[in-house]
């Protein structure tokens, strides 16, 4: 070793597991969030399938621990599935919002076809008195066909009765009832709207319809309704804005739900690699908090995860590496006694030598979840009794351990460790340290592992 050196180890074997598990946990958490879309059956049946062919799969890719393969799949799985969901969300509101505006346009063809029928002094069929925005698809057909039917019957009247005027205003409104109907494009019917507070509306009855449950989103179709059925007037107009209004406030809300339930889900990836006490407890509160999201809660919980996740980090790998230098060392010959690992996790350092080598040891310092190794070679004998002879033993040796060195650093990169030299000092450029005899060294370190393992019983 060419004098003494600070080396950072990274845990790459490590770092790509702990991605890899995230990457799965975030899988998991995606084909879960299908429940919230609402799938139709054929859909469901779909995904069903494509469900249990992936779940196999991840399986599988556990099984192989081929961490750089399992991250790579699984976030494409997930960027694929999340693509698929938000297209399906997309088509869902899309049909509510055509769904909306197609018996809206029933309504409002219905009030046209009552004035008409007053009119005349005739009775308006009883199903076309009291339109419901929330009627069934079979019950929009029937009341559909019943409309166009009546239209005709009046067309029919007015130019028997020889009123060619009222005859054509009443063939427009069937020409305009019929193109809406036809019109399948949300796109296109949003052109048509002459009010832009129209179109906001359809657009955030038809998101919350999507994502709200059914009697919170009934109780906004029932608000519309009453409007709809309003005659045109200045106060007509004020309560839908009003409702728009509660309908924003509404849709700000599902976003917060949304980014909250979206901070909780990525608490518990940064999670999911561990299984400590602690991690357990948030995984815990994240749970119930999934339940009823709110924005502050969720906040709190990634905030305390990502603290909790490094902290733990450190500490696991600060672990794991003093481990895995002791047995590279190990293998290379020097004398590893019990101990020596706790010694050194609370101390923050460890001297280690060879049997047969009573004059010089290996000195490393690790403190508690750091990166950085400090080792430097120290010397079995009282300070100030070094003489020029001592000295240049003293260099030749940090030189003789320098092989020993890269051994145990080609030994790290063997089982997925990058350790890097980040300070070195050249031999002989600083003096060597001297720690007492190796014999009151050693049973100082046995002293001290014992009072340690008192502790821990």
């Amino acid at each position: 070793m060419s004098g003494p050196k600070v080396i950072n180890i990274e845990m790459l074997q490590k770092q790509l597991e702990r991605r890899a598990q995230q990457e799965l946990q975030h899988l998991r958490l995606v084909l879960r969030s299908l429940g919230r879309v609402g799938l139709n059956e054929h859909e469901l049946k779909d995904f069903n399938q494509r469900i249990s062919d992936l779940t196999a799969r991840i399986q599988q890719l556990e099984r192989s621990k081929n961490w750089v393969q399992i991250t790579h799949e699984a976030s494409a799985i997930s960027s694929f599935i999340k693509s698929e969901i938000d297209e399906i969300a997309r088509r869902k509101q899309e049909r509510h919002e055509l769904r909306l505006r197609a018996r809206s346009n029933l309504v409002r063809t219905s009030h046209l076809i009552r004035k008409q029928c007053d009119a005349l002094g005739i009775p308006c069929p009883p199903n076309l008195m009291d339109i419901k925005l929330g009627m069934s698809d079979e019950q929009q057909q029937q009341v559909s066909a019943d409309i166009a039917r009546t239209l005709e019957d009046l067309i029919a009247r007015k130019v028997a009765d020889q009123q060619s005027g009222e005859s054509q205003r009443i063939k427009e409104i069937l020409s305009e009832f019929v193109k809406q109907n036809e019109i399948t494009s949300v796109s296109s019917l949003r052109q048509k709207d002459k009010d832009p507070r129209q179109t906001k509306m359809f657009q955030a009855l038809a998101q919350i319809h999507t994502w709200l449950p059914p009697d919170r989103a009934a109780f906004f179709s029932e608000r519309f309704q009453r409007i709809l059925n309003e005659p045109d007037s200045s106060e007509r107009l004020v309560r839908l804005d009003s409702l728009n209004l509660e309908l924003s406030e509404e849709r700000k809300r599902l976003q917060d739900v949304e980014q909250a339930r979206e901070l909780l889900e990525n608490a518990m990836v940064i999670l999911s690699p561990f299984s400590d006490a602690e991690v357990q407890q948030i995984v815990r509160e994240i749970e119930k908090e999934l339940v009823s999201p709110q924005l502050k809660k969720a906040e709190m919980l990634i905030d305390q995860s990502k603290s909790l996740v490094d902290k733990i980090t450190k500490e696991a790998d600060s672990r794991h590496c003093r481990g895995l230098v002791l047995k590279a060392l190990a293998e290379l010959g020097y004398e590893i006694r019990e101990g020596m690992e706790l010694t050194w996790e609370k101390d923050g350092r460890v001297v280690i030598s060879k049997p047969q080598d009573s004059d010089y040891g290996v000195e490393f310092m690790m403190a508690q979840g750091a990166p950085s190794i400090q080792a430097r070679v120290v010397a079995f004998r009282d300070a100030g009794s070094e003489t020029q002879t001592i000295r240049q033993r003293d260099k030749e040796v940090e030189e003789a351990w320098c092989s020993d060195f890269a051994r145990m650093r080609s030994s790290l990169s063997d089982q997925g460790f990058n350790s890097k030299i980040t300070h070195a000092v050249n031999p002989g450029g600083l003096p060597v340290k001297s720690i007492g005899s190796k014999q009151a060294s050693a049973g100082a370190a046995r002293t001290e592992v014992r009072k340690l393992k008192e502790r821990k019983l």
